[in-house]
């Protein structure tokens, strides 16, 4: 074993592996869950983040928007791009790098 962390506790889904980095959402619990980003040969994090955004809707012509996110969301590879499907649904295409 190269290295090990607490960093990168992934709880439902294995990492993916591309270009000598992980990637992967970290955390157990809806609250704590971050997707992130790990250097594969030092087990350094590159980056993490909390993907969110927000989305306007109407209600019986009232206005609301709520912020959403992936939570502990789900990361396929597919076309050199990562297929995201998130906790509550939400299908995302992200172009993940180490960069972020």
């Amino acid at each position: 074993m190269a290295w090990t962390t607490r960093e990168f506790a992934l709880h439902f889904n294995t990492p993916i592996h591309r270009d000598g980095y992980l990637y992967g959402f970290d955390g157990r619990n809806m609250g704590d869950s971050s997707l992130a980003c790990i250097d594969a040969a030092t087990g350094e994090v590159a980056w993490r983040e909390v993907p969110q955004w927000r989305e306007t809707f109407t209600i019986d012509g009232r206005e609301y928007e709520q912020i959403l996110g992936t939570a502990r969301g789900s990361l396929l590879a597919a076309d050199g791009q990562f297929l995201c499907l998130g906790e509550l649904g939400h299908l995302l295409w992200m172009d993940l790098t180490p960069e972020g």
